[in-house]
Formats: C-alpha cells, structure tokens, sequence
C-alpha cells in the first residue's frame, strides 16, 4: 500500500536546504591507499579492478580472491560468515568509494548506487553476494542499511530520509526499511537481527548538487521554436540515467534539487533574451507562457505507466512532461532568471507554482 504524503510544509525556498556535513566520515584518498599498497601493507591488494557507474569507468583497488568468497545459502549463520571474511581481507573499499564520492558529487543515494555498482561487477550475476556485500560497504561508511529477505532472495533494506513510493517495505521499531531491487516483488520480508557495524545516518535523497558524471557524447532531445527564439537544450545522457534511477519520493526532493551547471547556462543564454528589459510581471508572463507553451503535455501513467516526477533536467530530454513538472521548473526558473522567492502548492489531482512578486 502506497504511504499517504501528509506533510504540508513549504515545498520551495529561495535558497537550497543546508547539507549537513557528516563529521563521522573520515575521507582518504586513492592516492594515500595506492602507496600503502606499494609499501607491501596491502600485499593482496589487486591494482585495477573496474567498475561501471552510468557509463563512467572506475577503478578500484580490490583484494584478489574476494570474487571466490561466496554464500552456500541465504541463512543468517552464512551471511554472518561471510561477513567476517570481508573483515579479514584488506577490505579498503569504503575509502575508495567516500574519494569516488566526493570527486562525483554524489549525494547518499548516489554513494549507495556506487556501492552496489562495485558489488555488482565484483559478484557479476550473483544477485545475494551482491547485497551481502553492498551493506556491509555501506554499514562500514555508518549508513542504516540492513539485509533482508524476500523468500530466497537476498535485497538491501534502505533507511530514508523521505518516503518512497511503489517500493515494498518493513519497519522495525517504527524505522521504516524500503526494499531495493525486490522488482516489487511481494510477500513476507525478513531482515537478519545482526548488521556488520554500528549506523548512525539515514540516507539523505536531496539533491543539493549535480552528479559531476562527464560525458563526450550529448544527447539533444529538446528542440523548440517558440515566438522568434529556437530553444535548443542538450542533455548529458549520464546524468539523465542517473535521474532515472532514483525512486519516486516526495515533490520536494525534486524542487530543491540541484540544476546542473550545463542546463543553467544554456537556459541563462537562451531564456534571458526574452525577459530582457520587461517589468518582473511581464518577465513572469513569458516564462509561464514558455513552460505552458514550449512542452508537450503527457501524464506520467500515459506516458511511463507509473507516476515519475521530473528532476529539471529531464523536462528537457523526454517526450513530454505534466503539472508538477512544468511547476518545478517555472519555480526554478523564476528564481535563476529573476531571483524570486516561490512555493509549490499541492492540491489533490495538481501542482501549482507561487511566485512572491515585490510589487
């Protein structure tokens, strides 16, 4: 059953929602682990295991035999085991990511989508070890990640910092536990009374910078005439996965989520051409006239058969777009183009934009 969203706070802000730094994570770099690599304290270490993440190759320092370490079977006494084994390696990997982290921007469910790309090319088609080992990565960088089970099948249960929607869940002591790549499989889901180590950090799903994902191929899917300005926006394919992959979550994620410095810039040479020398209202008239104007209309079941709220980059790359997305996106573009404050106002079947005019 869906979770009902009964939260009305403000939804838009004239600025971004301050990020917490997380004091408890000791950053190293890949450099530092490399020399003690070299000084012979990592003697097992293997130098150049790779890992996709949207299309982005990365290398990691892996110790050579962990791929053969694997699960008889998914009873708690053989996870248990297994997890002492990664113990016993010269398991750096936590460091890795956290450098990987802070060299891609990721925010937490980024790091997470990291952690089980690493898992997935360490343990390729081995849907259990995957898991086992994607939390026992992120138990190590402190995450309230715990394991569960659904049947036979071994998945991560997330602790999140806002509702998810379509996705099973559990909740043990009034925690709720989302469960990631069940497929929305249903039925009876069991988690293991034992993690790997202490947690103290839900996953925070905002956004409040773009994934620094780097991409020589461009994807130019939006293309519009409009009055005497044709508007041509060009998508970085990567960063467009990346967006994909994020569950559905509460509108808010979405509207103070981060705009990446590409989309700002081509908006910023291509938008501000129009409002140049218009008063704030008459501005705000061309840019409502644009969104209602410039986009194809599609609602979200129509056009992906599942409720998908836009991140503003996306408006730009698929086909069409509905209310809370043209809502989001007039928000954001008021405050870039204008520097004005706004709200988003949810009603029961639509979304609407405020915008705070000084005069």
């Amino acid at each position: 059953v869906q979770p009902t969203y009964d939260e009305p706070d403000t939804l838009m802000t004239d600025r971004q929602v301050p990020y917490q730094s997380q004091t408890f994570i000791n950053r190293e770099t890949t450099k530092e682990i490399a020399q003690e690599a070299a000084d012979g304290r990592l003697h097992t270490i293997h130098p150049n295991h790779s890992a996709t993440f949207y299309g982005e190759t990365l290398i990691f320092q892996v110790p050579q035999g962990l791929s053969a370490l694997h699960l008889p079977g998914v009873r708690e006494k053989q996870v248990s085991r297994l997890w002492r084994q990664f113990d016993q390696s010269d398991m750096l990997l936590d460091r890795q990511l956290l450098q990987y982290r802070h060299d891609l921007y990721l925010n937490d469910w980024g790091l997470l989508m990291l952690a089980d790309s690493l898992s997935a090319s360490i343990y390729p088609n081995l849907p259990n070890e995957q898991a086992v080992l994607t939390v026992w990565m992120m138990n190590r960088m402190h995450f309230d990640v715990r394991l569960g089970r659904i049947d036979k099948r071994l998945v991560v249960l997330l602790h999140s910092s806002h509702r998810l929607y379509n996705i099973p869940f559990i909740e043990i002591d009034s925690t709720r536990y989302y469960a990631l790549h069940s497929s929305g499989k249903r039925g009876r889901i069991s988690t293991y009374r034992q993690q790997p180590y202490a947690t103290n950090h839900e996953c925070d799903m905002r956004l409040t910078a773009a994934p620094l994902l780097n991409s020589d191929r461009k994807h130019t899917a939006y293309n519009r005439h409009h009055e005497d300005h044709n508007i041509r926006i060009t998508s970085n394919p990567r960063l467009i996965a990346f967006y994909a992959s994020y569950p559905q979550t509460e509108l808010e994620v979405y509207a103070q989520a981060a705009v990446s410095g590409s989309l700002t810039r081509q908006l910023e040479e291509q938008l501000r051409p129009y409002i140049v020398g218009q008063s704030t209202v008459g501005a705000l008239n061309t840019l409502l006239e644009y969104i209602q104007e410039g986009f194809s209309y599609q609602t979200d079941i129509a056009q992906f058969g599942h409720e998908k709220n836009f991140f503003c980059e996306e408006n730009f790359y698929y086909p069409a777009n509905d209310c809370e997305d043209r809502a989001v996106l007039f928000a954001r573009m008021a405050d870039m183009l204008l520097g004005l404050d706004a709200v988003l106002l949810e009603y029961k079947d639509h979304v609407a934009t405020a915008i705070r005019v000084p005069e």
